[in-house]
């Protein structure tokens, strides 16, 4: 017997969740480099841009630091459901 969605469901829960969180945690890293221009989470983006390439206060790093928060935030997301269904073995 085939799988019912859900109503309203738009793909898998892991690919939702993981464009749910990738958006946030982008949105978040481009906010924190924005702040840090004006001397709020310099800590934070310094730490992240020791991670994230080319993430800093300037325009270019606002954009890289939310295209690597949304990626980081896809994968954290996508990883962490599918290992859930995976072992939610209650039907």
């Amino acid at each position: 017997m085939a799988k019912k969605k859900a109503a309203g469901s738009k793909g898998p829960l892991p690919v939702r969740a993981g464009t749910a969180l990738g958006i946030v945690w982008g949105a978040v890293c481009a906010l924190m480099a924005v702040t840090a221009s004006f001397g709020y989470a310099e800590s934070w983006v310094a730490l992240l841009g020791d991670v994230y390439i080319g993430y800093g206060t300037g325009l270019v790093g606002v954009i890289a630091g939310a295209v690597y928060g949304f990626l980081d935030g896809f994968i954290a997301a996508f990883i962490v459901v599918w290992i859930y269904n995976k072992l939610n073995i209650s039907k």
